[in-house]
């Protein structure tokens, strides 16, 4: 994932921290600041695991929105919206 990402893609924590993705195993996370940026980052994370083989299961992935109450697409498909989510089962 880390090839699909920017430098700037993500969400600053501090002047010199930006954190865009958390992963594990077969699982990740990403972090955006906007709607604009979550609509590319999620285009390039799908063209790059695309080009590697790979494929995001949409019927496992979902979006959760602290701002705007829009609707998701990757591949044609919406990506279910949540008000919660667990990672890793925690």
């Amino acid at each position: 994932m880390k090839n699909a990402l920017k430098e700037d893609d993500g969400i600053a924590f501090s002047t010199q921290e930006t954190i865009a993705d958390i992963e594990y195993a077969d699982d990740g996370t990403l972090l955006v600041d906007s709607a604009q940026n979550r609509l590319n980052i999620i285009e390039r994370v799908a063209k790059m695991a695309s080009e590697t083989g790979l494929t995001i299961s949409n019927p496992k992935t979902k979006h959760l929105s602290t701002k705007e109450n829009t609707s998701i697409y990757s591949s044609g498909e919406s990506i279910e919206r949540v008000d919660e989510f667990k990672y890793l089962g925690q």
